[in-house]
């Protein structure tokens, strides 16, 4: 593939950003280091394109990633020096865990209703399962406000349909860090006085417009332009199941 130093990377989770390599736009790079200098934070996935193909690779977790070579995409998933760098451990390292893919087995799974599909300015972001059987969901909306004529809007998403063959029993909105409910959160936020106009003569900004609550028996979560919005459900077994 011909792209021309170019590939693009996730912007912790939200949007993707171009990259050059050993370019900057907004200063005059110079590069001491090809390979660190052209890495960056990956999150959700990195792609590269050009006039005919395009090549994307979605990750699991958070791990390094960058285009050295074009027509190339390379993820930093171990460490494997054989000798000391001497920067700083005083010991090599020779992470090899997972290397061996003999027995690999890959597991498929869909959760999501047959005929449901997330509407298209959504995405989800985590699905993560915690103790208890209880699920960790982030969800988020992909588009600002005017950005897109027919995406710019409010979404709802079905958890319902999220998941098909389970019975939601609770769902409890946490704060982003999900260490917190979201409730609680917001009695405990400080409250300030502003009368008119800010320092510097700006108008007072208007306050953001955030999807509503969920009603537990409709289980419909509403996601305004860039809203993202945490969730731990519970589950109940069906009759029969």
């Amino acid at each position: 593939m011909r792209t021309n130093k170019t590939f693009y990377t996730d912007s912790n989770g939200r949007d993707f950003l171009e990259r050059v390599r050993d370019f900057r736009k907004d200063w005059d790079l110079q590069v001491n280091q090809p390979v660190a200098g052209n890495y960056y934070p990956i999150n959700l996935g990195i792609y590269m394109k050009d006039d005919s193909h395009e090549l994307s690779i979605l990750v699991d977790r958070s791990v390094g990633g960058s285009s050295i070579v074009d027509g190339q995409l390379e993820l930093m998933v171990h460490r494997r020096l054989f000798r000391d760098d001497l920067k700083g451990i005083a010991e090599a390292l020779n992470e090899t865990e997972g290397d061996d893919l003999s027995d690999f087995h890959k597991p498929t799974f869909s959760g999501f209703a047959p005929s449901y599909v997330l509407p298209d300015n959504v995405a989800l972001i985590t699905l993560q399962e915690l103790k208890g059987g209880t699920v960790l969901i982030w969800l988020a909306h992909l588009y600002e406000i005017g950005e897109d004529m027919d995406l710019s809007v409010t979404a709802s998403v079905e958890l319902k349909k999220l998941f098909p063959d389970k019975k939601i029993s609770g769902i409890t909105e946490l704060n982003l860090s999900a260490n917190q409910e979201r409730a609680e959160m917001e009695n405990r936020r400080l409250v300030w006085n502003v009368e008119g106009f800010r320092g510097g003569g700006e108008p007072e900004a208007k306050p953001a417009t955030r999807g509503g609550a969920v009603d537990p028996a409709e289980l419909v979560v509403e996601l305004t332009p860039m809203e993202i919005r945490t969730f731990v459900l519970s589950f109940s077994s069906r009759e029969g199941q």
